[in-house]
């Protein structure tokens, strides 16, 4: 990350942003048919928990995630189909999540350019310009 990465959790307002976040995040992909079946069955206030942990720890926050390895978390959505495109569905829906929470554009970017650098974490794949 750049060198704003130890404040990048600040940047976004703490845990009361990064909660907002995640709630309206969710909202967005569960609302979107081309990502919302990977969600089926999922515990969605555990998800919603994990995420914010996720979001917490990447952006310099507390260290305590406690959550599987990425590829690990996902390798059973990628063996469904999950690929490069609902990726950046995705990751839009975070950058989406992070404007209408009402953060500023230069932070939101560094949360995106962040969260692309986990695509291959994710789906195991080479990475899809967004």
């Amino acid at each position: 990350m750049n060198s704003n990465r130890d404040i990048l959790f600040d940047r976004l307002g703490g845990h009361e942003s990064i909660n907002a976040v995640t709630e309206e995040f969710y909202k967005m992909v569960l609302a979107d048919p081309r990502v919302s079946a990977f969600f089926t069955g999922v515990d969605m206030s555990r998800q919603k928990a994990m995420m914010v942990e996720f979001l917490t720890m990447a952006t310099g926050g507390e260290r305590r995630y406690t959550g599987r390895d990425l590829k690990t978390a996902h390798e059973h959505l990628v063996a469904d189909g999950l690929n490069a495109d609902h990726f950046c569905a995705v990751i839009g829906h975070l950058g989406a999540a992070l404007k209408s929470a009402g953060v500023d554009e230069i932070t939101i970017g560094d949360v995106l350019i962040e969260a692309k650098k986990l695509q291959n974490d994710v789906i195991g794949t080479a990475k899809k310009e967004m």
